[in-house]
């Protein structure tokens, strides 16, 4: 949350800028954000960006544990 509000407040401050390189960014962002569904993006997150980010933090190595009595040992 500390994060988002962080990169929500920068690049708000990037559109107002007087440096033309940071409001195009900050205006490229911004519509981007703006123009896409909420549900496109978690979809683009979870897929395209978990991909990456879980196998670096290991997170794909773990698994829950196999409830007593119902599985074959093995």
């Amino acid at each position: 949350m500390i994060f988002a509000t962080f990169i929500g407040a920068s690049l708000g401050l990037f559109r107002v800028s007087v440096n033309l390189l940071q409001r195009l960014i900050g205006g490229a962002y911004l519509e981007l954000v703006r123009n896409l569904p909420p549900f496109v993006i978690i979809f683009i997150i979870y897929f395209f960006v978990g991909d990456q980010i879980l196998p670096a933090l290991a997170a794909a190595e773990f698994t829950l544990p196999k409830p007593p009595g119902k599985w074959p040992a093995g």
